[in-house]
């Protein structure tokens, strides 16, 4: 017999271009992978082990993009972050939010990556709970970026 997932967890990541805070164009959309600890964090929750003091906190970028590694704790190359600055949820699914300036971001960036637990604003800090490959250059600071991260919880593929 075959057994099938009945709770997938997954999402989109979009890298969307704006200019005084108006969106001018989404530069990048892809789909994420939920690395091992950030499973971890959702069976502790479902175990209502408390170990997991809060969701998630902070997006980064980096300018490394290999491939995802289910057993990343950190990005490869992390050069900026920001608090989530939106977030939304509606029924399975949990949007976030994060703006990061132009001028923060003067990179080719290549990966991005979704932050809980104790995560703060020193690079690297907290609990990785997704990471996406990316493609977006913004070494001439020509806009402001936010990333907007879809996470959804459900049956069969999200």
């Amino acid at each position: 017999m075959e057994i099938k997932r009945n709770l997938p967890i997954g999402g989109n990541i979009r890298v969307i271009a704006s200019r005084d805070g108006i969106p001018i164009k989404t530069l990048f959309e892809t789909h994420n992978t939920v690395v091992d600890d950030g499973l971890d964090v959702v069976a502790s929750f479902l175990n209502s082990e408390g170990t997991y003091g809060s969701g998630i906190t902070y997006c980064a970028v980096g300018t490394i993009g290999s491939a995802v590694v289910n057993s990343q704790g950190t990005l490869f190359a992390e050069v900026a972050r920001a608090p989530i600055s939106y977030q939304v949820r509606a029924g399975s699914v949990v949007t976030f939010e994060s703006f990061f300036a132009a001028a923060s971001i003067p990179y080719v960036l290549t990966e991005v990556g979704h932050f809980m637990h104790d995560a703060g604003t020193t690079l690297n800090s907290g609990v990785l709970f997704e990471r996406s490959t990316i493609l977006y250059d913004n070494s001439g600071t020509a806009f402001d970026v936010t990333v907007q991260y879809d996470i959804r919880v459900g049956r069969g593929t999200v």
